[in-house]
């Protein structure tokens, strides 16, 4: 009877636990039937374990963040274990059949391998942290996440490169028995994990104790559900094997997060609980004789409150006084909140320096005030543009008392702004530069290129065969084709190279800092490679070849117009002598280009 009382009040989980886990099921399953109507399994499985990764490593994190305020060493080997777990299941994740990332792509056998290596090390994590419930002694942390990431590294290069792990799916007969015995062994390990928990249930809090407990049984039926998919890598076991991992994971980090953080913090918050009641205490018998005071500044709140705009008070170190409503919207943080935060901090990394520049120069006299535009990140993570306006309020003798802050969202402004700017350089249909923005890149690559003494070569290329597209199978076949051309165009160069569209089946590249003529025509022979691949275009395939006009800077020209004339006529030439070539600018090219002006 004793026994069975204490497994009812341990498995006491509040109702948002399991409502949370619940939904979190029920979310994944969702997941996974729309991935599964829509043919797209590898969708539902990266979700699944990307967010068993995260969770993971948010284990991990919260472990080792807390190891230094008397956390258990329970938590501080399952949140390493935990760690190595996700590095494994990254691996699994990212050379699963389908996504097109790891070395050795469409390998169920490697990808099942990374599994079975990081569900090894899942359980074992559990095993040693169950173990060490015992133990009194503080466990060096450095030297277990060494062990760790020391096992994990070695799992890793026991499946690849060197190939040592036992197969665990083979394409013919489906799982092998490794991976089937290897399943049931990690969920007797689970299980046997579950029954020490329960026997050790009072060193826990009956909500941790809970969760991790139901984390455990879910896990246990996972690995047993990982049995049973055969050759259906995409098929129902597997899926719900899937569900039940990530919903495990979710459990897991809500027991971690409440034994280290929820349950120390909750003892903190009472202790602060009452010495907020002594301060009210105290409050109430200063009250009396700030009544007056209050009275007048009531009215200039009312009216701090009601502006339009945020309206911000700092102390000279930028440690935020006061705010109003306004600014806390624009932030998204309550006023609680911004009395704790630094008031340079809510502005953008990228914008940090220049914001902390100009407010020194207002300390330092240099200048009264001052307006910039930077941006913003708010509590929800989101950046904002704001326009904001800064002055400091001196006293009689010079001292600052405080700054004060004027500020304003203008991110549909600038969001208006750029998308301006992107219609008028950028092509709507590839996302290349248009013309207008090449000629701009091209006049400043001309500078570079005179500044560092090294040429620039500027290709002009026309796509052969292109109307015959366009005629047989349509425009939007042909504009399916320009995009992928473009994608094409954009591989074979740099980073620091520039492809553009002029128009139609007009393109531009241009190359900078060329050493040698050697590493032009290595680019020019790759470029008329790929483009003579086929094209699949939905249900049709096309075929297109490419002829390529070539002029150097500053040899053939000095001025846009002189390298675009040359870099046609080069083009031209190219189509002449048979097409898919290239050819180079030369004086010849200019006299016959000079020959054919009068016939036009």
């Amino acid at each position: 009877m004793p026994e069975r009382e204490a497994l009812f009040h341990c498995m006491k989980m509040k109702r948002v636990d399991a409502l949370f886990i619940f939904l979190t099921a029920i979310g994944f399953l969702t997941v996974w039937k729309l991935s599964h109507d829509y043919q797209n399994y590898q969708i539902f499985h990266a979700l699944a374990e990307l967010a068993s990764i995260m969770i993971y490593f948010m284990v991990f994190g919260i472990a080792w963040n807390t190891r230094s305020l008397g956390g258990m060493p329970f938590s501080l080997v399952l949140g390493v274990g935990m760690l190595g777990t996700g590095i494994l299941d990254l691996a699994h994740t990212l050379s699963y059949k389908g996504m097109g990332i790891f070395p050795l792509d469409g390998d169920p056998n490697m990808s099942t391998q990374f599994w079975m290596a990081a569900r090894i090390l899942e359980s074992s994590a559990f095993l040693l942290a169950v173990l060490v419930l015992q133990r009194k002694k503080p466990l060096n942390a450095w030297y277990i996440l060494l062990l760790g990431l020391t096992v994990t590294l070695a799992l890793l290069g026991a499946i690849y490169p060197l190939g040592l792990f036992p197969d665990a799916m083979l394409a013919t007969s489906g799982l092998t028995p490794f991976k089937i015995v290897g399943e049931y062994v990690i969920a007797a390990v689970y299980l046997l994990c579950t029954i020490h928990l329960f026997r050790a249930r009072s060193r826990f809090d009956a909500r941790v104790l809970a969760l991790l407990l139901t984390a455990l049984c879910l896990k246990t039926v996972s690995e047993i559900t990982f049995t049973l998919y055969g050759l259906d890598v995409y098929g129902t076991f597997n899926a719900i094997g899937h569900v039940l991992k990530a919903t495990s994971a979710i459990a897991l980090y809500m027991a971690l997060v409440h034994a280290s953080l929820a349950t120390p913090y909750r003892t903190l918050f009472r202790e602060l609980e009452n010495s907020r009641q002594d301060l009210s205490r105290e409050l109430q018998i200063r009250q009396q004789a700030e009544a007056a005071l209050t009275e007048s500044e009531a009215k200039l709140r009312t009216s701090f409150a009601n502006a339009p705009i945020g309206f911000a008070i700092t102390d000279p170190e930028s440690h935020i006084l006061e705010a109003n409503p306004a600014y806390c919207r624009l932030t998204g943080y309550g006023i609680g909140e911004l009395r704790n935060l630094d008031f340079d901090r809510l502005v953008h990394p990228d914008d940090y320096d220049e914001n902390k520049r100009l407010v020194r120069q207002m300390l330092a006299g240099e200048m009264p005030d001052f307006v910039i535009e930077n941006r913003y990140v708010r509590k929800d993570g989101q950046a904002i543009w704001v326009r904001k306006s800064v002055s400091a309020v001196r006293d009689a003798n010079g001292t600052m008392s405080w700054i004060i802050a004027l500020v304003e969202d203008i991110t549909t402004k600038r969001q208006s702004d750029e998308l301006i700017w992107q219609h008028a350089n950028f092509d709507a249909l590839t996302g290349l530069p248009n013309r207008r923005f090449f000629q701009e890149r091209l006049e400043h690559e001309i500078r570079l290129s005179r500044r560092s003494d090294l040429p620039l070569a500027l290709m002009f290329l026309d796509l052969d065969g292109f109307k015959d597209v366009n005629d047989t199978l349509g425009h939007d076949a042909g504009d399916l084709l320009l995009k992928e051309t473009a994608e094409r165009l954009q591989n074979c160069v740099r980073d620091t190279d520039t492809v553009a569209r002029l128009g139609g089946d007009e393109f531009t590249v241009i190359l900078t800092g060329q050493h040698s003529p050697g590493s032009v025509n290595r680019v020019a022979d790759h470029i008329l490679k790929e483009l003579a691949e086929p094209f699949r275009l939905e249900q049709e395939t096309a075929h297109v070849t490419a002829s390529i006009g070539i002029t150097l800077y500053p040899g053939d020209a000095t001025d846009i117009e002189d390298l675009l004339k040359n870099a046609d006529q080069a083009m031209y030439a190219a189509k002449q002598h048979g097409k898919n070539q290239f050819r180079y600018f030369t004086g010849n090219l200019q006299q016959a280009a000079s020959r054919r002006m009068p016939l036009k």
